[in-house]
């Protein structure tokens, strides 16, 4: 209520010589607060698990004596004058707010901005619809909404909320982040501090514009930047982990196999890649290589299994994590589902299964749409 009812207080009691700087006051109160808030929460004040009662109760207390000072406060001139048609008191009131008994300058003034909103309808009430189908009150009434937007998209809000994390994310000490966070709410009250000169000295339109317009460079270059980072971030983790998984499983499925050389070599190897390689390498073992999984090994292995060359399957994965031919795996392992392949994914099963009496003896599998298929 205070921040849509202040402004336009403000703006009926400031004379027409400081009315922008004296606008923009509020706005620097209101970062003013946000800073004495900021410095209340500080660990060594507020900010703990049991100080945090003590900041709210100031919160309350502030406000709380303000109603006090509520007493001296001067009613508006042009209310008076608009509403109740009271010029003397009216005329009492600018006395006090100048420091003067010459107002008869501004008592015109008020008169005059008065008689130009009755005479363009001033006392009529107009929806939105109406106003939006009025090109008087249209762009007026688009620019207040577009500025308003602008400020709420800003990010300022956002900045405040989420400063924590940010710092956090930018690898500053725990310990220093409260002083971050207080050094974001000492800049905010700067900028008010600067925009109490310019909006007089350099206008209304240049200090909305320009800041704009710098503002919207800046948060392209951030968003690109921020991509950029991300992207490289990413695709960093992802090689660094795949490396590590994939040299990790090959060593895995190398010392599991190397248990289990005299059943396999008994049998004829597929392999895809490097692991192809490195079995036939470590095993002394023939291996029938195949590219890499990703450029088309997994689809060489799938002709085998349609083909009936293949009985067993041994693919070690990692369920917790992706690589870049998941969807290949996961494909490759469906199709030995519907031959009926007896597929071991993890040492364990490899160790069940080449132990198994069964590798030694013949069996029948079939396929789901109940065709019988005899190993060749």
């Amino acid at each position: 209520m205070a921040c849509g009812v202040v402004p336009p207080f403000i703006s009926e009691i400031a004379s027409q010589r400081v009315r922008g700087a004296a606008g923009a006051s509020f706005q620097l109160v209101l970062t003013i607060g946000i800073l004495v808030a900021q410095f209340i929460g500080m660990p060594f004040i507020a900010g703990t698990c049991r100080g945090w009662g003590w900041g709210l109760s100031i919160v309350f207390l502030l406000p709380f004596f303000g109603l006090f000072l509520l007493i001296l406060l001067p009613n508006s001139p042009t209310q008076l004058i608009a509403k109740y048609n009271n010029e003397e008191q009216a005329e009492n009131d600018l006395k006090h707010l100048r420091g003067t008994n010459d107002v008869h300058a501004d008592l015109e003034t008020i008169r005059q901005q008065i008689r130009e909103q009755s005479g363009s309808g001033g006392s009529e009430s107009l929806s939105i619809l109406q106003i939006l189908k009025t090109p008087r009150y249209r762009w007026p009434m688009l620019t207040t909404v577009v500025l308003q937007l602008s400020q709420a998209m800003s990010g300022i809000n956002a900045v405040f909320f989420y400063s924590s994390k940010m710092f956090e994310k930018a690898r500053i000490p725990n310990h220093f982040i409260p002083y971050a966070n207080l050094g974001t709410g000492l800049i905010n009250v700067l900028a008010s501090i600067a925009s109490l000169s310019l909006i007089e000295k350099a206008g209304r339109r240049a200090v909305i514009v320009y800041p704009m317009v710098i503002m919207a460079i800046v948060f392209g270059l951030l968003t690109v930047n921020n991509f950029i980072d991300k992207m490289e971030r990413n695709e960093t983790e992802f090689q660094s982990r795949g490396q590590i998984l994939d040299h990790f499983q090959k060593t895995e499925l190398i010392e599991c196999l190397r248990q289990h050389r005299d059943i396999l070599a008994k049998h004829k190897l597929y392999g895809t890649g490097t692991t192809g390689s490195l079995v036939e390498k470590e095993l002394q073992i023939p291996v029938t290589k195949f590219e890499s999984g990703p450029l088309g090994g997994d689809q060489q292995l799938g002709a085998k299994i349609t083909s009936r060359a293949l009985d067993i399957l041994i693919f070690f994965i990692d369920t917790l994590d992706s690589h870049p031919h998941t969807a290949d795996v996961q494909a490759l392992l469906r199709l030995a589902q519907v031959y009926g392949i007896v597929c071991a994914t993890t040492a364990a099963t490899v160790d069940f299964l080449l132990s198994s009496p069964k590798m030694n003896e013949p069996h029948v599998r079939k396929i789901q749409t109940g065709q019988t298929l005899k190993p060749k």
